[in-house]
């Protein structure tokens, strides 16, 4: 028993403050400065011993909480990058669902498309009757004599929930190895017409995703269906692979947080699990339960090392500085008897301000007065030259100190300005506003870049970016701010520019979609080939494209004729034979008109390359242009396609999508085509001082605009 513990609470008491008194009076006791500071750091060590073992312990603890949160993420963002796998097989599921092929049930072409669109995905597709009757199969060629569907369990999963499912491993009747389906029903009203299947292999598809997890050495990823049957492991997949789990693990999938447990091979790792979202299926993450500890252990000896050798500089610090503290005061004394004899100079600094304080307080004194006066002078010509226009205003909102660029910017010289209130430089309808400011800076407040106006000598309004700060004396008083101020006019304008353009933006990628939209239904109609309308859609895409490109380059605000019609008839001409000839002078083009006038250009050169002038060496085109100011100063363009040495042409007995958008394309423009037997004559009258109807309300069909 300790016999402190049998006195009486008194006796305790007074034995505690007898204590802390011979304490007291031991640290009190006169020693030498490096005896006290030993002392000192021994004090320092008690307690700093005992805090680096509470550090421990709780580091210790923080090592393993991190441990484990790094091994629940590694599972977390297993099952996330699985989910991704499987949703963009539901998205490719719903997309090849929309096929015309599904819906007519012409399945040769179904097939073919089906093939094109997984080619490089390493998947196949199924459909299958509710009955379990494979229609198609894509990992077959068409025609094969397809058997019933194996994966009765995903099947009757699809039929009772009449929703997406993700199936379980299963080992396939034609491909005979180990896959996973993906089903997604195709309904008829309430009725099941067909089931898509999407085949995973997981060889190719999981392990890759495995693969890419980076996990540490010693770490394993892990994925499980909802039978329980491992679909993929990270390492050993080939031996673990297809089999099931242990009845141990398959029942502690659903515990969550970190867990120890035996793996697959029996030994014993700590193990953490996530469930994956879009199937009942589970992804884990292990690590054997050695290398955790290993880790911990690792840390632990690592503070212990810091925490002695800390220690060590403490002391031997304390004795060290104990030395030099003891030489700066034996100097700061001879310094002082030197000062009473007044012969007192600066010494060599030390390295405890304090006593460098008293050493140098003297001389200091003498020199402030000199540097206060240098800084003021420095601070002064830096105001002067400065970018900014800097204000000094005192409390009374008197202007007291004015810098060139102020003039620069407000038009006042400093006479005109100084001794007048800063109201004068304040538009009428921001003066409370910014009295309000002014009261918050004699409060003690910086105010940093806040957009304002003040007004010009001339009366002009400026937009300015405006900081305010208060000047503040020795004794912490506020006697008055500076107002810095710099035009911000290029700045405001640039954002109406950027409002404005980003309007127009927004406003040409809507007529740009309707017009590409009413281009591939009316291609679709006139060229039901699907090679000539890709060629035809192409063609007329990329003159889109084109023309969209120099209304860009011109922010908007027009495009040149010629340019455009080099890019659209670029791809009929050549340096060696120039069969196309430009005449005329330089346009500019209104913005919406850019776009229809080069696709009426491109057809014509499309056509003239098939049957008219471009189409043999010796054919020539003319392409003219005016413009013309009629009485009320309307600017209209006037150009002519004229086409020579081609073949003979005759009126063609039917009108193709081409002829509707080159004649009806360009909005309220007056076009007119003349098939002469020397060629196509077609010209375009166009007034380019108003704005054309916007393309957005094209409706080209067959033979209609």
């Amino acid at each position: 028993m300790n016999p402190i513990s049998v006195l009486p609470p008194k006796s305790r008491g007074a034995l505690g403050c007898a204590g802390q008194w011979r304490l007291g009076a031991m640290l009190a006791k006169p020693r030498r400065l490096q005896t006290q500071l030993v002392i000192l750091a021994l004090l320092v060590a008690i307690p700093f011993g005992a805090f680096c073992g509470y550090l421990l312990w709780r580091f210790a603890a923080q090592e393993r909480a991190d441990f484990d949160s790094q091994l629940q993420q590694a599972a977390t963002t297993l099952a996330s990058d699985i989910d991704r796998q499987l949703e963009s097989m539901r998205t490719l599921l719903r997309t090849v669902a929309t096929y015309r092929s599904l819906r007519e049930r012409n399945w040769a072409a179904f097939h073919e498309q089906a093939r094109e669109a997984l080619e490089g995905t390493g998947h196949w597709l199924l459909v299958v009757e509710p009955s379990g009757q494979q229609t198609v199969n894509t990992s077959v060629a068409f025609g094969t004599l397809l058997p019933v569907m194996a994966d009765t369990e995903t099947l009757k999963r699809v039929v009772e929930t009449r929703t997406s499912v993700v199936g379980n491993l299963f080992v396939g009747v034609i491909s005979r190895r180990p896959i996973v389906n993906v089903a997604l029903p195709v309904m008829d009203g309430d009725s099941i017409r067909h089931i898509l299947l999407l085949v995973l292999t997981p060889e190719q598809h999981i392990q890759g995703i495995l693969a890419e997890q980076g996990l540490p050495k010693g770490w394993i990823g892990g994925l499980s269906d909802a039978n329980a049957v491992i679909v993929g492991r990270s390492n050993d997949n080939e031996k673990y692979f297809s089999t099931p789990l242990p009845a141990e693990l398959a029942n502690q999938r659903h515990r969550s947080g970190v867990f120890e447990a035996r793996r697959v091979d029996g030994s014993l790792a700590l193990r953490a699990v996530s469930r994956l979202r879009s199937a009942d299926w589970f992804a884990a993450a292990t690590v054997d339960r050695s290398l955790a500890l290993a880790a911990a252990y690792q840390a632990l000896g690592a503070m212990l090392l810091i925490g002695v050798i800390i220690l060590i500089v403490s002391i031997s610090g304390s004795i060290f500085l104990g030395r030099i503290l003891t030489r700066d005061i034996v100097k700061l004394a001879t310094a002082g008897e030197q000062l009473g004899r007044g012969s007192y100079a600066p010494q060599e600094p030390g390295i405890v301000i304090e006593i460098n304080n008293v050493s140098t307080a003297l001389f200091n004194a003498a020199v402030d007065l000199q540097a206060a006066q240098l800084t003021t002078a420095r601070l002064a010509s830096i105001a002067t030259a400065a970018l900014e226009a800097l204000i000094g205003v005192d409390r009374n909102g008197t202007i007291e100190t004015w810098n060139r660029a102020a003039t620069m910017l407000l038009g006042y010289e400093d006479e005109d300005v100084i001794g007048q209130p800063i109201s004068i430089l304040v538009p009428v309808d921001q003066r409370t506003s910014q009295d309000a400011r002014i009261a918050e800076v004699f409060q003690g407040e910086t105010i940093r870049h806040f957009d304002s106006e003040v007004q010009h000598k001339d009366g002009r309004i400026i937009p300015v970016s405006i900081s305010l700060a208060p000047i503040i004396d020795s004794r912490g008083r506020v006697t008055g701010l500076v107002v810095a101020a710099h035009d911000i006019s290029e700045r405001r304008e640039w954002d109406r520019r950027r409002s404005l353009m980003s309007r127009e933006l927004m406003h040409r990628v809507k007529n740009s979609l309707a017009v590409a939209q009413s281009i591939v239904r009316s291609t679709l109609r006139s060229t039901p080939d699907p090679a000539a309308f890709a060629e035809a859609f192409t063609g007329r895409l990329a003159s889109m494209a084109a023309a969209q490109d120099i209304v860009t380059d011109g922010e908007w605000k027009g495009a040149d004729l010629e340019r455009l019609a080099r890019h659209q008839l670029g791809g009929h001409m050549t340096a060696e034979s120039p069969q196309i000839r430009f005449f005329g002078e330089p346009v500019q083009l209104p913005p919406a008109a850019a776009v229809p006038l080069g696709l009426a250009l491109h057809e014509l050169g499309t056509n003239a390359a098939k049957y008219g002038a471009l189409s043999v060496p010796d054919g020539v085109v003319d392409l003219s242009w005016s413009v013309c100011v009629d009485a009320d100063k309307t600017r209209t363009l006037h150009l002519e396609w004229r086409e020579t040495g081609g073949p003979t042409v005759t009126t063609p007995s039917r009108q193709g999508f081409g002829g509707t958008l080159i004649e009806r394309g360009i909005g309220d423009a007056q076009v007119e085509r003349r098939f002469e037997p020397s060629g196509v004559i077609c010209t375009i009258d166009l007034a380019i001082d108003t704005q054309p109807k916007p393309n957005a309300d094209f409706k080209l069909n067959n033979g209609s605009a």
